[in-house]
């Protein structure tokens, strides 16, 4: 009877995850209202499986290393929460986050087939592909969608307004957000899947969702996602050396012809780029609408933020809680930067946790020497596509994306499987 009781916990586990890939890149779409935090069907889902899973939670949290960890993590910022400038605000965040990391626990006690993976991949992709080519029918005029690119924000360049859009989402970082752990994700499957449809329909979903990443002027996400699977290339892609030259060349020259066709169609596109490149190697001017003057303010106020979070250790060595920083200069703000919430939050402890902390994650996303298994393949491109979201988060705050916490909970439900398949000797 257990048993029975497993296995139907176990579908209705697998069918909820579906939907919430599915719905995931669809943003507001199925959101209660249109505010960034707000609560929608995703929600739902995930408190879902967390309840499915609550009894399951004690063994995860202190049979599995990396969610001991994360377990210990929350019970440090309980702790430095007493020491938070705005307590109600902070023990809100701690439940979120506690929340978030149980449904990585969930989904690490979901029994995945290699056909259950390839499932949830599908039905991330034709997520990705409602959600990109209703922002693209939107953005080109053809149809006005409801709920799609409502953010009406221009990047002014001289005389120019270029549009920005942020698609099914509040605003265009929280875009950048999704796309940024997704796309790099389909690129390696995109290259490792030998099925010729398969490979077309992940390679027209990453060429689509990157062109709109394009129009959001996210340069960030777009740094994140170029990073993330050049790195694949360079050291995840397992081929002889002349296969990965062949391999780089071939991508190169698709992303030249696709540079091409921007540059030709959608010069502003251009401008708007070689503005935000260049301004980081320039300094104040009187430029039009001071654009220039904000886009420089933009980046030495995250500066400031992170050598504020250094500083405040002095007074405050064991943090402030998940919380808003208090600057002298900006009053309370958020970071806007992963690294810095993190500092501010935890303080000393903080340093000791993470170094710690990144050596079980990196024993975690090693590879068994000698594995060729198709779970490998899966596994490499979650990896890949977190990195990518954690780069993304040294420019924005997104550690309350509950699909990269799904990504999480299912890289080290592979793992756990990966080492469980004996491996071939010499």
């Amino acid at each position: 009877m257990k048993s029975n009781a497993n296995v139907i916990r176990n579908s209705l586990s697998l069918f909820f995850i579906y939907l919430y890939v599915l719905i995931a890149p669809l943003g507001t779409l199925f959101r209660f209202s249109e505010h960034e935090g707000a609560l929608g069907v995703s929600s739902i889902l995930l408190l879902i499986l967390v309840f499915m899973f609550s009894i399951d939670m004690i063994y995860v949290f202190f049979k599995n290393q990396f969610f001991f960890y994360l377990f210990l993590l929350l019970i440090i910022l309980l702790f430095t929460s007493m020491n938070s400038y705005d307590p109600s605000s902070t023990y809100l965040y701690l439940v979120q986050l506690s929340i978030y990391v149980s449904f990585a626990a969930a989904i690490y006690r979901v029994s995945f087939s290699r056909k259950d993976l390839k499932l949830v991949f599908l039905f991330l992709a034709i997520g990705t592909f409602i959600s990109t080519f209703l922002t693209l029918i939107d953005y080109s005029g053809l149809m006005d969608i409801p709920r799609v690119n409502e953010l009406q924000i221009v990047t002014r360049l001289g005389g120019e307004n270029v549009q920005q859009i942020s698609g099914l989402f509040p605003r265009r970082s929280a875009m950048a957000a999704y796309f940024a752990l997704i796309l790099p994700i389909f690129f390696v499957l995109s290259i490792q899947k030998k099925n010729i449809y398969w490979k077309l329909f992940l390679s027209l979903c990453f060429l689509l969702s990157f062109l709109c990443l394009l129009f959001t002027h996210n340069l960030a996400g777009i740094i994140a996602i170029l990073v993330s699977c050049f790195f694949y290339l360079i050291f995840g892609y397992r081929a002889t050396f002349l296969e990965k030259i062949k391999k780089i060349s071939i991508i190169l020259l698709i992303l030249l012809a696709f540079g091409t066709i921007i540059s030709l169609k959608l010069p502003e596109i251009v401008d708007v780029y070689l503005f935000r490149i260049g301004s980081h190697f320039q300094t104040p001017s009187t430029q039009v609408n001071g654009l220039l003057d904000r886009q420089i303010e933009s980046d030495n106020m995250r500066l400031y933020f992170f050598k504020f979070s250094l500083a405040s250790i002095n007074g405050d060595p064991f943090g402030h809680g998940l919380s808003k920083l208090v600057t002298d200069k900006y009053g309370i703000i958020d970071p806007h930067n992963i690294i810095t919430q993190f500092i501010w939050a935890t303080g000393i402890l903080g340093f000791i946790w993470m170094f710690f902390g990144i050596l079980i994650f990196f024993k975690i996303i090693k590879l068994p020497k000698y594995s060729n298994d198709s779970l490998t393949t899966y596994l490499t491109a979650i990896k890949y596509g977190l990195f990518s979201w954690f780069i993304c988060g040294m420019a924005h705050n997104i550690i309350f994306t509950g699909i990269a916490w799904l990504f999480l909970g299912m890289l080290i439900n592979i793992r756990k499987q990966l080492y469980k398949i004996p491996q071939r000797t010499r």
